[in-house]
C-alpha cells in the first residue's frame, strides 16, 4: 500500500471542512504560465508541494498544518501527478496547476499560496539544478516564504476599513492572518537542518499545532453546564478559568515537547541536542 494512504485517509475530513478563508483573495498581478523548460516535471512537483502552505488563503494554510510532518513525495508519484490535465490536491494539499509541454499555470497556486510563490519557488528550483543539487533532501528544505508580501497586503486592507470605522470587519481578518502565520512557521521549521531528534521535535510541534486548529482544543475533563434555573448562576470564578484551557492538556503537551526536541529545555529526559 502506498506510504501516503494512511495519512491523506486521516486528513480528508479536515481537507473537506468549510473552514474559514480569508475576506477576499490577495488580488496581485502575475503571469499565469511559468516556464519549467530545463527543469524536470517530477522536481517541479515535489518543489511545489513542499511550498503548498495556504500562505495566500487561510482555509488552506489550516488544511496544510496536519500535512507537515507527511513525507516528501516520490518522483514517480510527483510524475504520476503532473501527467494529469489538471489537479487539485496532491497528497494533501492544494494544488491547482495544469501543466503544459514546457510550463504550467501558476494563478490558482498563487492565489492560494501567496503572491507569485510559483515562479519563486521555480526560480529557487533552477538556482539548485544550476548547482546539480535537486535532492530529496534539499528539496525538502526548498521552502520559498513570501509572508511579509501577504502581510503589507492585508495590514493595509485592514487599515483602510479601520479608517472607514468597520472595525468588526477586521476581527476574522486578523483571525485567519494568525492561521497564516502559524502555518508559515510549520514549513520553515519543518525545512530547516535539523538532526534526528530536533525533527521529531518539529513533528511533535506541528502535530500539537494542527491539533489545536482542528478543534479538538477542548477540555474533555470540564464539568457540564448546570440546568437552567430562575437564580442566576455565580460568576465564573480564577478555579474555573485555569480548569478550563483553550487547549485541551495533550496539545499542550505536544507542542511543549516538540519546543524541547526541537531546541533543548528542562524535561524529565535529558535529551542530546547537536549544538
Amino acid at each position: 500500500m502506498n506510504k501516503h494512504i494512511a495519512h491523506i485517509f486521516s486528513y480528508t475530513f479536515l481537507l473537506a471542512s468549510p473552514l474559514m478563508a480569508m475576506e477576499e483573495p490577495i488580488d496581485v498581478p502575475d503571469s499565469d504560465k511559468i516556464s519549467i523548460t530545463g527543469l524536470k516535471r517530477e522536481h517541479v512537483v515535489q518543489a511545489l508541494w513542499v511550498n503548498a502552505s495556504g500562505t495566500g488563503n487561510a482555509e488552506i494554510a489550516r488544511a496544510y498544518m496536519p500535512t507537515a510532518t507527511f513525507p516528501l513525495p516520490t518522483q514517480e508519484e510527483a510524475r504520476q501527478f503532473s501527467s494529469k490535465s489538471t489537479g487539485s490536491y496532491f497528497m494533501g494539499r492544494k494544488m491547482p496547476i495544469a501543466f503544459g509541454e514546457d510550463s504550467f499555470g501558476g494563478y490558482g497556486y498563487n492565489m492560494n499560496h501567496g503572491p507569485n510563490r510559483a515562479q519563486k519557488v521555480i526560480e529557487a528550483l533552477r538556482i539548485l539544478a544550476e548547482k546539480g543539487d535537486v535532492t530529496e533532501a534539499a528539496l525538502k528544505k526548498l521552502y520559498v516564504p513570501v509572508l511579509d508580501e501577504v502581510l503589507k497586503i492585508e495590514w493595509a486592507k485592514m487599515n483602510a476599513l479601520i479608517a472607514k470605522g468597520e472595525m468588526e470587519r477586521t476581527f476574522p481578518m486578523h483571525t485567519n492572518l494568525t492561521a497564516i502565520k502559524d502555518a508559515d512557521c510549520v514549513g520553515l521549521t519543518m525545512a530547516m537542518d535539523l538532526n534526528g531528534e530536533q525533527t521529531k521535535g518539529a513533528q511533535e510541534f506541528a502535530k500539537g499545532l494542527a491539533g489545536h486548529y482542528m478543534g479538538r482544543g477542548t477540555n474533555t475533563t470540564q464539568t457540564p453546564a448546570p440546568t437552567p434555573t430562575t437564580t442566576p448562576p455565580p460568576p465564573s470564578t480564577k478555579e474555573d478559568a485555569v480548569s478550563t484551557p483553550p487547549l485541551s492538556n495533550k496539545f499542550e503537551e505536544d507542542m511543549k515537547a516538540g519546543l524541547q526536541g526541537m531546541f533543548g529545555g528542562k524535561s524529565e529526559k535529558k535529551k542530546n541536542i547537536k549544538k
